[in-house]
């Protein structure tokens, strides 16, 4: 789940990009085949022990790769796996926004209904606040995860079972940050309500949903959207530096209800490639359902975000790739993942390292920037990819 400050959409990190076009030697690379030069990212990344392990999954039409190094629990030593579970962080909005379209086209709900409607007396202002608005960041509900002394109460006690009541109500008080709809302002809360919303309109949870509507159909055998975000065997531990206490902990039991349709989503590398097949070949939902996921029509305004997805344009300043990429950057304690799509290509590239701190604050320090690094990792496997596709 993307925490504002942080986290960060694909888009505000292309700076970064230009500090590794220069390290990628195609010559150099001959003689290997691309998993072999993959590897190589991945050594190198856990080579200095601030991240324990890393997963790199990719697809394109023709091939597939998944590449692990390091560790998944270091007191054990035990290494990483390919087909470890990990926590998605904010990756899981791409999977909260499906299954909001997908009961848009089941006609159980409409991207004009409102918070009001769904969930009386809620949120104020919610009955100008729209589903709408809840996916592209643009309702103007204040994000919990802006609030430090929410993260001290969190960190005090990771295991904490989290109710909608509790979380919202922190949120209240400064919401909305802006006339709905006038403006964008990433919210873990809004994703969280879209949750709510689900569950009142069905009477069913999310996580059945989820896996009725969305995971079974598309054979993700290993992905779950559930409320606490438990991992299931086989799976790698995370790991966070606490501002709290300043010490290094295994987050492998914490609660993340808090996080819930926001960010508690678990999955594999091979089922986030097996997503992106299937959600952007008209199989999870309509190709025009897609299409207006990703459309400029649906952006909240001055961003590029859509309903769940972020996207950026070929011609987009800054981009380095020059061209269009369609997903998601996550980035919770513990965790910091990548999924995106490069539709020109047919390809994706899933990311997953299992260390990331979070500062006390936008400009507090943390010993190790996870989300960076995933970018990084990101970033140097498709300047190896695109080479063979």
């Amino acid at each position: 789940m993307k925490h504002h400050y942080y986290y960060r959409m694909i888009v505000s990190s292309f700076a970064i990009m230009l500090l590794f076009i220069a390290a990628c030697d195609k010559d150099s690379a001959d003689n290997k085949t691309p998993k072999d030069d993959l590897q190589v990212i991945l050594e190198q990344t856990v080579a200095n022990e601030n991240i324990p392990g890393a997963i790199l999954g990719v697809k394109t039409p023709t091939d597939s790769w998944l590449v692990t190094a390091g560790k998944a629990d270091t007191a054990s030593a035990k290494l990483m796996n390919a087909d470890m579970q990990v926590w998605l962080a904010s990756v899981s909005k791409p999977l909260t926004a499906v299954l909001t379209m997908k009961l848009i086209e089941e006609k159980i709900l409409s991207l004009d209904d409102t918070v009001e409607k769904w969930l009386p007396g809620l949120i104020p202002q919610g009955d100008q606040m729209t589903i709408k608005m809840l996916l592209n960041h643009s309702s103007g509900i204040f994000d919990i995860t802006h609030n430090v002394s929410f993260w001290q109460e969190l960190l005090t006690n990771p295991s904490k079972i989290w109710t909608n009541q509790e979380l919202v109500s922190r949120s209240v008080p400064n919401t909305p940050v802006f006339p709905p709809g006038t403006a964008f302002s990433y919210s873990n809360t809004g994703y969280y309500i879209l949750g709510m919303i689900m569950e009142a309109a069905t009477g069913d949870s999310v996580a059945d949903l989820f896996q009725q509507k969305i995971a079974e159909p598309a054979q993700l055998t290993r992905t779950k959207l559930s409320r606490q975000g438990a991992l299931e065997e086989p799976c790698t531990n995370g790991y966070t530096w606490l501002f709290t206490t300043e010490d290094v902990v295994d987050i492998a039991s914490w609660n993340f209800s808090w996080d819930w349709t926001a960010g508690a989503g678990v999955s594999t590398a091979e089922d986030m490639l097996q997503f992106s097949d299937k959600l952007f070949n008209g199989e999870i939902l309509q190709n025009e359902t897609v299409d207006l996921m990703t459309s400029l029509e649906s952006f909240a305004p001055e961003s590029a975000t859509g309903l769940g997805i972020g996207v950026v344009s070929a011609d987009a300043a800054g981009n380095v790739f020059e061209t269009k990429l369609l997903g998601h950057s996550g980035s919770n304690p513990g965790f910091a993942t990548e999924w995106y799509y490069f539709p020109d290509y047919g390809t994706t590239i899933f990311v997953a390292v299992n260390r990331n701190d979070i500062p006390e604050g936008p400009d507090g320090h943390i010993p190790v920037n996870g989300s960076a690094i995933s970018f990084d990792i990101f970033t140097q496997a498709w300047l190896i990819v695109k080479e063979h596709i």
